[in-house]
């Protein structure tokens, strides 16, 4: 059944690129959940909704609404609750474990020197 999905999921960004906007979304959920990379949860509606909206600014022009759409999708997919903590392959990533601060040295790699070395 994963198969079908991946293959469903690829028809679907197909009818994507062609402008079937509604069809590709249909598709495109339908091949996720039976791939069981998508699930009725804010996450899956997130991707969907990138996706779609990315599509239709790709067709009709990347307007304040498309990209404000864009942007809240990249939200919903990153978003992650406790009840979809598992090691199973989903999309999205997990905000909990990026450290965000402290330990920075202020360089790009490099040894903060200036000298010659000797």
């Amino acid at each position: 059944m994963k198969l079908i999905g991946f293959v469903l999921i690829l028809l679907g960004l197909g009818e994507f690129y062609l402008g079937e906007i509604v069809i590709g979304a249909l598709l495109f959920f339908i091949g996720g959940l039976l791939a069981r990379t998508l699930s009725f949860s804010l996450r899956s509606s997130g991707v969907l909704l990138l996706v779609s909206s990315t599509a239709v600014g790709f067709h009709d022009g990347f307007g304040a609404g498309v990209i404000f759409l864009m942007c809240l999708g990249a939200f919903l997919a990153c978003f992650r609750s406790s009840r979809s903590r598992s090691d199973a392959a989903e999309w999205g990533i997990d905000l909990g474990s990026i450290d965000f601060g402290g330990g920075f040295d202020g360089g790009f790699g490099g040894d903060g020197g200036g000298g010659d070395g000797g």
